[in-house]
């Protein structure tokens, strides 16, 4: 992920603290060699003797960033920003940390000021949009992303991400559409993981598979490939083969949300409580509010006979998401279990309406297929 490293050259309005020039000059050159540690000694010097300097404390943001270790960043991103409030630069680099260490909310803060006040930094404007898509605010995060493929139609990188945004979305006419007019000569891995997307969106699994067996060949470190290859064996009937390459996955990165959320739900059908447990709890920790998660850990409580805690748990996902017809199934079963009828029935109500309405949407849409029934529909 790109970030703005300051260089010797400073701007207008900065301190010139002449003494801290060599120290600061010594650290540019460390860090651009990748000697990370020794370019945070020197830029640390070099701040003893002008505190105040904002490139200072902003390449030493980014090297704490590069060490990992996001929470020294992010407060040397964040002194330089009272020091010179509107800063795009640092505010940017701040933004890009935040969304590094998974605080989308904050990411997305920061990034739309950069935004706001540098509307043709597209960028910015990229990562604003990943920030959105990662709190779930898809159609923000869709409007961001065409706006930026209006202006640079050729940056492969936003392709991608507005084609995962639109299978994500179920507006899969608009992700097809993108797939045949510019991927139709990609043969990237990244080109194969984001048509891998389109199939499992289409429920076409074994081709998922296929395209993200490519994927993996042609770039074995590709990003979630083994996620969704695991996903998509999921959902094609494969539990073995699912769990292995879950797992596979979670040895490369032991905290992520996705492959502990699907593992945990691949036990929980299986009546592995505890084994489901594990995983979910690690998911939660990672996405503390995902109702994907809380909707699998209200089934957990209901298998271990705690209905209160699984009341509990629906609740939220409801309130997140109005239209999640199993939350609001399981939410009616339980309450019938506790014997609470007025409001089980309440909630079957709602069931019916989300029904009825799915019903009418599943009619539309056939009427629109059998009316463009054998038009041109070339493949990729």
């Amino acid at each position: 992920m790109l970030i703005l490293l300051w260089s010797v050259e400073l701007s207008g309005g900065q301190s010139q603290a002449k003494t801290a020039e060599s120290d600061f000059a010594r650290g540019v050159e460390l860090q651009q060699k990748g000697e990370l540690l020794e370019a945070e000694e020197a830029y640390k010097a070099a701040l003893q003797k002008a505190p105040q300097r904002v490139d200072i404390l902003s390449n030493l943001g980014l090297v704490y960033g590069q060490l990992g270790d996001y929470n020294l960043a992010i407060q040397c991103f964040q002194k330089a920003l009272k020091i010179e409030p509107h800063q795009q630069r640092v505010r940017f680099n701040l933004g890009v940390t935040y969304l590094q260490s998974r605080k989308f909310s904050s990411a997305e803060k920061e990034l739309a000021q950069v935004v706001s006040n540098q509307p043709s930094n597209y960028l910015a404007r990229h990562l604003l949009a990943l920030s959105l898509l990662k709190l779930g605010r898809i159609q923000e995060g869709i409007s961001q992303l065409e706006t930026v493929h209006q202006a640079d139609s050729g940056n492969r990188d936003v392709v991608y991400t507005l084609i995962s945004a639109y299978v994500k979305s179920k507006q899969l006419d608009k992700a097809k559409g993108l797939i045949e007019t510019a991927l139709r000569n990609d043969g990237s891995a990244q080109a194969c993981f984001i048509k891998g997307l389109y199939y499992v969106a289409t429920e076409k699994f074994l081709l998922a598979i296929g395209e993200f067996q490519r994927a993996r060949k042609l770039d074995p470190l590709l990003p979630e490939v083994l996620i969704q290859l695991g996903n998509a064996y999921l959902l094609s009937g494969d539990r073995k083969d699912a769990i292995g390459s879950l797992q596979a996955a979670l040895q490369r990165h032991p905290l992520d949300f996705e492959a502990n959320e699907l593992l945990g739900g691949i036990y929980l059908d299986a009546g592995q409580l505890e084994e489901a447990a594990a995983f979910l709890v690690k998911a939660q920790q990672a996405m503390p509010d995902d109702s994907g998660v809380l909707f699998q850990l209200a089934r957990l409580a209901r298998a271990r006979n705690q209905p209160e805690q699984a009341v509990d748990l629906l609740k939220r996902v409801v309130a997140a998401r109005p239209d999640f017809t199993p939350a609001h199934v399981l939410l009616a079963q339980i309450y019938f279990r506790l014997k609470r009828p007025a409001e089980g029935k309440q909630e079957m109500a709602i069931v019916d309406r989300l029904n009825l309405q799915e019903q009418v949407e599943r009619t539309h849409k056939t009427v629109i297929n059998e009316r463009y029934a054998g038009k041109p529909n070339p493949a990729f």
